[in-house]
């Protein structure tokens, strides 16, 4: 019975950690600041600037706002990246490893994926 529950508690971290990776992926701005880490590590912070982040139709005002306190946050708290406001730079995370070979999959597969990737 022991090691069916082992079993148990080991498919729910797995199922935690990939519900974890794909919430990560779950919002385009995350998409592109990650997808971005990927091709070059470390990346100054403005490389991460509404500007460059933001679709055609993007609201920029709204847009830095939610990459300061809610993208770049939510990423460094999980730790796929590491942020130092003082220095403005952002690193890949301790965690960053784990949500890279999903990142490479939708790199590798862009022109199979929905209109508006990443």
């Amino acid at each position: 019975m022991e090691s069916v529950n082992t079993m148990i508690e080991q498919t729910n971290r797995t199922t935690d950690t990939l519900d974890e990776l794909f919430d990560a992926l779950s919002h385009p701005y995350r998409r592109r600041i990650l997808t971005r880490l990927r091709k070059r590590n470390p990346r100054e912070e403005a490389d991460f600037s509404a500007a460059e982040l933001a679709d055609d139709a993007d609201e920029i005002d709204r847009l830095v706002l939610e990459i300061h306190h809610q993208h770049l946050p939510k990423l460094a708290e999980a730790g796929f990246l590491d942020w130092d406001r003082e220095e403005d730079v952002i690193t890949r995370g301790p965690r960053f490893d784990e949500i890279a070979p999903l990142i490479d999959l939708m790199v590798d597969h862009r022109d199979e994926l929905p209109a508006g990737w990443p």
